[in-house]
């Protein structure tokens, strides 16, 4: 029972709407309650008799149902008369401004371990000279950095030039921001998520989200 309604309140969370088909035996009785995985691709009619059906395509095969044999819990349930309002284009840019922001970091992170200095040399070299010249203004610039005096020096042959990176990360800000923006599509806190809430705090949760669910689960499971 835990695992259908982990699965049924995360379906609810995601898509605002979540169903459980009742299966009954030939006299009527309950006999299993099935969770019903894509609850996206759900379409209503009504019959001649004017009975109301819901039709799933569940991996890809159809799956109708009376609405009657159907436990449906819903969220922001407003603007259509049977379904609660999906999250799921809100959710979708979201996240797509949080991969932006993972890839900048990524970016910049890979532009770090470019090229940082360049050995401009004033005559025609040979390319073992060249790698024997570069290596060395390495080792030096290291060992400089090691000495902690900041200072390498090259001889007349060949200009050091620093080589500036234009990465740029984005700010903490505009992440902090895009992650706040998803807790609030969820109703959460970032208190509730880390487990540092106080009493006053876990109660004006509980009274906010977890006691609608429950009355709302009690009314539809019996």
């Amino acid at each position: 029972m835990s695992q259908l309604l982990e699965k049924t309140i995360t379906q609810l969370e995601l898509n605002n709407n979540a169903f459980i088909f009742i299966q009954r035996d030939v006299n009527g009785y309950p006999t299993q309650l099935i969770p019903i995985d894509d609850s996206t691709n759900v379409t209503a009619y009504r019959d001649e008799r004017n009975i109301l059906y819901l039709k799933f395509q569940t991996s890809g095969q159809p799956f109708l149902a009376k609405y009657s044999d159907i436990i449906h819990l819903r969220n922001d349930f407003h603007g259509n008369k049977l379904f609660g309002a999906s999250n799921y284009e809100v959710l979708k840019d979201l996240m797509e401004v949080s991969n932006s922001i993972d890839k900048g970091i990524m970016s910049a992170i890979s532009n770090s371990n470019t090229i940082r200095w360049l050995l401009k040399f004033t005559s025609n070299l040979k390319d073992s000279d060249i790698k024997s010249a570069t290596e060395r203004f390495s080792q030096s610039f290291l060992s400089t950095e090691a000495n902690g005096t900041g200072v390498a020096g090259v001889d007349s042959k060949a200009e050091a030039v620093q080589v500036k990176s234009d990465s740029i990360l984005p700010s903490g800000d505009s992440m902090n921001t895009t992650r706040k923006r998803i807790l609030a599509l969820f109703n959460v806190s970032e208190k509730i998520i880390d487990g540092t809430f106080t009493e006053n705090e876990w109660l004006a949760y509980l009274e906010s989200n977890i006691t609608p669910l429950i009355i709302q689960m009690e009314e539809e499971f019996t």
